[in-house]
């Protein structure tokens, strides 16, 4: 899963900060092979983060990390594979569509 590239292109696209929200929107991605991973959406600049003990996540990403690759780099969207069960996303639905509105955009 490479999220560093999907960070660095989403901090490069002009088009999605107006998406951003003001406030952090906090996303913990935890797949079987890795340590949970927090990615970070605010206004300004996205980062990730892997020490994300004491920090509460707005939204929970987590399944095979296959695909949680494909969520991030091929045409298929979040909630299409949530709905497939090959990943388990939990959150506010309104959180849910922004992440995967930025996610799509961010392809």
């Amino acid at each position: 899963m490479d999220l560093f590239s999907f960070v660095e292109k989403m901090n490069a696209s002009y088009f999605i900060q107006p998406l951003l929200p003001n406030e952090e929107l906090r996303i913990r991605i935890t797949s079987s092979k890795q340590k949970p991973i927090l990615l970070v959406l605010k206004k300004g600049a996205c980062c990730l983060s892997s020490d994300n003990n004491n920090l509460s996540a707005h939204v929970l990403v987590s399944g095979d990390e296959n695909h949680l690759f494909d969520c991030f780099h091929s045409p298929i969207r979040l909630l299409q594979l949530s709905k497939l069960g090959a990943i388990e996303v939990k959150g506010s639905f309104r959180n849910l569509l922004r992440l995967e509105s930025i996610i799509h955009l961010s392809k």
